[in-house]
């Protein structure tokens, strides 16, 4: 997977028939990497993915790609709070071409603890096509990854980063269990991307 500092959590915009406006689209995506954007996570929460129907996100995230067509890190939203539906839509995620990475959410609603959460990706991960990326947010799930628990499925070769939403001690915690050259921290609150940068994140 391609490295990427800073990763935009792009909006899917729509016309006034609620259709996906794919010329909008294409001119946010580029004017987004012409500022210095070199990654993009496309179908998440800020991209409306609880939204979407599964063929209208199969169709965004194949068109995305041929968007940004090799400029930029995709990584897209393939995660929810079940294990199979997850592990089916990953691995149909992942074999599009030009998806580097795959990002999937610490099951929300369901309240997993830290074993449920480390069966979670390990199942997810093993029909995996393209690296996973994890999300932890739990201030939307109501559940919390800890960072011995990240430290666990970086492990997985093909667990390869985390996106972190969640105090500066557990963000310093995660790069210090997970200082390998496979695993990325990113942190998704835009206040710590001065401080991430001097713990040795990104």
């Amino acid at each position: 997977m391609q490295r990427a500092e800073l990763i935009t959590a792009i909006v899917t915009p729509f016309n006034d028939r609620d259709e996906i406006d794919y010329d909008s689209m294409q001119r946010l995506v580029d004017h987004l990497i012409d500022q210095g954007t070199d990654g993009f996570v496309v179908g998440a929460t800020t991209g409306e993915g609880p939204t979407l129907s599964h063929d209208e996100k199969i169709t965004l995230y194949t068109r995305f790609v041929a968007m940004v067509h090799g400029r930029a890190l995709v990584i897209a939203n393939s995660g929810s709070n079940n294990t199979r539906e997850t592990t089916d839509f990953t691995h149909e995620v992942g074999g599009i071409a030009g998806i580097d990475a795959t990002l999937v959410v610490v099951p929300y609603y369901n309240k997993p603890d830290q074993d449920g959460m480390i069966a979670h990706y390990t199942t997810v991960a093993a029909s995996a096509q393209k690296p996973i990326i994890i999300y932890n947010i739990p201030g939307r799930t109501g559940v919390d990854m800890l960072p011995e628990t990240v430290a666990t499925l970086a492990q997985n070769p093909m667990i390869q980063g985390i996106k972190q939403c969640g105090s500066l001690a557990a963000l310093s915690d995660i790069i210090d269990r997970t200082k390998h050259d496979a695993f990325n921290v990113w942190t998704g609150e835009d206040a710590q991307a001065l401080t991430i940068k001097t713990l040795g994140g990104r």
